[in-house]
């Protein structure tokens, strides 16, 4: 009798310790300050989440509100008439030639040219004058004008380029001719391997 006793005072003066040393562990697991830099840890916490979360719903109402990617934007060039005076596709190549500058001076007549790589596959551009002379000219009213030479002998523009232009890719060119006659409408350019540019009105200057 007297072993039960002692059994079921041990038993309920461990169920009446359990709660404390319980809620003893739970003030321990706090960290320094207490509840209220828990609290404070949680609110900051909640307000970083409310953050990316606005950040996110702001991606998406931008991405909705942005129109979709021209063939400028994702790498294909998109030629308006503000940008070229004249543009021609290359025969047989993704090459686009474009005449983008003319500049009449007293001196001399500066054309200005770009060559874009629009196709998928690598192409081929030539650009050289010093080898084929003849084939780079300015015509007004069947008279042919060559490029200009300088005190040296050297002609006036560009450096010569023969190579190949990836999908994407840009190559420039200019070169200079005698200047045009006073009287001239407009003149065509003759430049080897690219189309004919026709009619380009003096007033595009």
């Amino acid at each position: 009798m007297i072993v039960r006793i002692t059994f079921s005072v041990l038993l309920l003066g461990g169920l009446l310790l359990a709660p404390r040393v319980s809620a003893t562990a739970q003030v321990e697991e706090l960290p320094r300050g207490g509840w209220g830099v828990l609290e404070a840890r949680e609110n900051s916490e909640r307000i970083e989440q409310e953050k990316r979360n606005r950040e996110r719903e702001y991606a998406r109402e931008k991405e909705l509100r942005e129109p979709k990617p021209t063939g400028c934007q994702t790498g294909q060039f998109c030629l308006q008439s503000i940008e070229a005076i004249q543009s021609h596709r290359v025969p047989g190549t993704g090459l686009m030639a474009v005449l983008h500058d003319i500049d009449l001076g007293e001196d001399a007549l500066t054309v200005r040219m770009r060559f874009y790589n629009e196709g998928t596959e690598t192409a081929t551009l030539a650009l050289d004058p010093n080898a084929s002379y003849e084939a780079f000219y300015v015509e007004v009213d069947g008279e042919k004008s060559f490029i200009l030479r300088d005190e040296d002998g050297d002609l006036e523009a560009k450096e010569s380029f023969a190579g190949e232009l990836d999908p994407g890719e840009m190559e420039s060119w200019w070169a200079r001719f005698p200047p045009l006659a006073s009287h001239a409408v407009s003149f065509d350019i003759e430049i080897q391997s690219i189309p004919r540019f026709q009619g380009v009105l003096v007033s595009n200057r």
